[in-house]
């Protein structure tokens, strides 16, 4: 839809400027003393962004429409409406439509909802992060993501060609578009995390796929599944689609996680920049003459003020833990502080005693005062029994009063099927200020990890030693994404939640001890290479060799078939075995490069993957973990 698609843009822009010049609080701001009454029918239910959207659009708006019974009789609704079904999935259609029809379709045969389509947003030159995660190391040794496919999907990759002719991206990627622009609109956020996975993964396969909404997403995992794409980074975040807990149908972006992450495919997500955006607590009514309204901060404050800068877009997102659906029913509405109409407001009917809805309310405002403005958001009681705990992210803003930190980690980030990335700056490991926290509403731990940002990238620029550059847990998830792959190349045969266990492994631990809602596991820094499964060692061992050894009877070497123990020179074990006389040379043993001693001639490898380095369990030496790197062999 046109009219959303600028203004998610305006929204990225807005919030990049909050992330860049610091927290602001709304606290100071003049409160208003008592709430206006409203006459709720008066205002159409579907507020007035609908209605801008489709003046931009021949009259049209794109909605998403939920239904109920045969999905013959939701198409046959729908058409009668005068609307077209752009794409289906679950019990969900994506229509276009006339903005006349939007009431009547609600009221169809099989309709359950008619909702605004709410796109998703981006959360917000060498990366430094590649000494940093301790990439470069591996690099030295050759484990650069050699027969890995990463898939990067973003919402537009402005700059990728110019990306491309400088070295910053590789002329191979493959694109994939499923936008209704070209790959390389809608700005250079995917064009900025493609770099990084680049430059931490640089052998990697890249894929880089554009996504309009959840029906794209959907799409994109059964493409993944037959391309056989082994990790995505996803750092986005979508709407109003799930609980928080990732249990949302198709299609929506918990759904498109969990289907991945069944396949084997690795999901890597921002955390999400929302600290500053983010509120949320029980019901807690007030009851003013006859309005009742969310309690927020002090017993008397029944509603939220932040200032919105001139020719800024304010959106606010509430949802209540009553799902999938409810006929409890919560409205929003924005003031001034002096009005008497609100200046915004969304009225979902979930006391539609026939046709109960999702616990989803939404509306945006554009400031087209020429001067920041103060509003107030508030959460109003329609028709209300109990209402589960209530969540509000509010974009646009300069400052939110009463904002709470904890609990505001991105859909979907909060997934148990996906790996949640926090930021930290790569200078010094200090979490963000923004960077968005746990745990999620089901009482798990996210973030999993952080990683670096404020790194350099050509897309967003940035000063060598300081972080300033790419700012963001959109930065730091395709770090994780990168060094996932390059643990892959050194372990092919590792599963997803194994390739997590190493990560887990690397991490150094910046908060209280153990996984916490913070730092999740840790800063991710790769120390020596991973093993990749156990076996006990074959007993007798017939000898213990130094690093570069030829251990095979080929070539001269005369060794007896048998295993021998290699001492390494970072201290570790290897094992390798002799198997007798080789019937080519293609099939000799050596001890890996990476440990060959200076003072000693290194070996010719042969041109096949045939070395099977391992490492000791700590206090166990009856069992070696051992892993078959895919070295890069000249």
């Amino acid at each position: 839809m046109p009219g959303r698609r600028i203004c998610s843009v305006s929204l990225a822009i807005v919030a990049v400027a909050s992330l860049l010049t610091g927290p602001a609080g709304a606290q100071g701001e003049p409160e208003r003393s008592v709430p206006i009454e409203v006459n709720r029918d008066s205002f159409d239910r579907f507020g007035a962004s609908l209605a801008e959207a489709a003046r931009s659009n021949a009259g049209k708006v794109t909605v998403r429409v939920d239904y109920t019974g045969p999905e013959t009789d939701a198409r046959q609704s729908v058409s009668t409406a005068g609307g077209r079904v752009l794409a289906s999935g679950g019990t969900s259609f994506k229509v276009e439509l006339p903005v006349a029809a939007l009431r009547g379709l609600e009221r169809a045969p099989g309709i359950a909802s008619v909702r605004e389509l709410i796109p998703p947003a981006p959360l917000a030159v060498k990366s430094q992060g590649v000494g940093s995660t301790g990439a470069n190391t591996w690099h030295a040794l050759g484990l650069t993501g050699i027969g890995v496919k990463v898939a990067v999907v973003d919402f537009g990759f402005a700059g990728r060609a110019e990306a491309v002719t400088s070295g910053d991206l590789p002329g191979s990627a493959i694109t994939k578009n499923y936008c209704s622009g070209q790959l390389e609109s809608g700005g250079a956020h995917g064009t900025g995390v493609a770099e990084i996975v680049y430059d931490i993964a640089p052998a990697a396969q890249l894929y880089l796929v554009c996504v309009d909404d959840e029906w794209d997403l959907e799409a994109f995992v059964d493409y993944a599944i037959i391309q056989g794409i082994d990790i995505v980074n996803h750092s986005g975040a979508w709407f109003l689609l799930d609980r928080g807990d990732g249990t949302a149908g198709a299609p929506s972006a918990s759904n498109a996680a969990r289907h991945a992450d069944e396949a084997g495919i690795l999901w890597v997500a921002a955390a999400g920049n929302y600290t500053q955006d983010h509120w949320k607590g029980a019901w807690n009514p007030i009851t003013i003459g006859a309005v009742t309204l969310q309690r927020f901060g002090s017993p008397a404050d029944f509603d939220l003020s932040t200032v919105v800068p001139s020719g800024g877009v304010l959106s606010v997102f509430l949802k209540w833990d009553n799902w999938p659906t409810t006929r409890e029913d919560l409205d929003l509405y924005l003031w001034d502080l002096t009005g008497s109409t609100p200046l915004a407001w969304s009225l979902g009917d979930q006391a539609d005693g026939q046709r109960p809805q999702p616990p989803v309310e939404q509306m945006d405002w554009v400031n087209t005062t020429g001067a920041p403005k103060t509003v107030y958001i508030e959460v109003r009681a329609h028709s209300v029994n109990k209402p589960g705990e209530l969540d509000l992210l509010v974009f646009g803003h300069s400052g939110l009063e009463y904002a709470v930190a904890t609990g505001s980690i991105a859909d979907p980030a909060f997934s148990p099927h996906t790996v949640a990335v926090g930021a930290s700056c790569f200078a010094n490991n200090q979490i963000e200020y923004f960077s968005s926290l746990g745990p999620t509403i089901d009482g798990r731990i996210k973030p999993d990890f952080v990683s670096a940002d404020g790194v350099i990238t050509r897309a967003f620029g940035g000063t060598a030693g300081a972080c300033d550059g790419f700012i963001g847990t959109s930065a730091s998830a395709p770090h994780i994404a990168g060094l996932a792959a390059l643990i892959m190349h050194a372990a092919p045969n590792w599963t997803p939640d194994r390739v997590v266990q190493a990560l887990q492994d690397y991490s150094l631990d910046l908060g209280p001890s153990g996984k916490d809602n913070t730092f999740g596991f840790g800063n991710v820094v790769l120390g020596a290479v991973p093993a990749e499964d156990c076996r006990a060692v074959p007993t007798p061992v017939t000898g213990i060799v130094g690093p570069g050894t030829v251990v095979d009877t080929y070539n001269g070497s005369a060794t007896p078939a048998g295993s021998y123990l290699v001492k390494n020179n970072d201290g570790s074990l290897s094992l390798c075995t002799d198997p007798g006389t080789p019937a080519s040379a293609a099939s000799a043993m050596f001890v890996p490069l990476s440990f060959v001693a200076t003072n000693q001639a290194a070996p010719v490898l042969p041109q096949t993957d045939v070395l099977v380095p391992c490492l000791v369990d700590e206090g166990e030496s009856a069992f070696i973990r051992c892993h078959t790197p895919r070295f890069g062999v000249n």
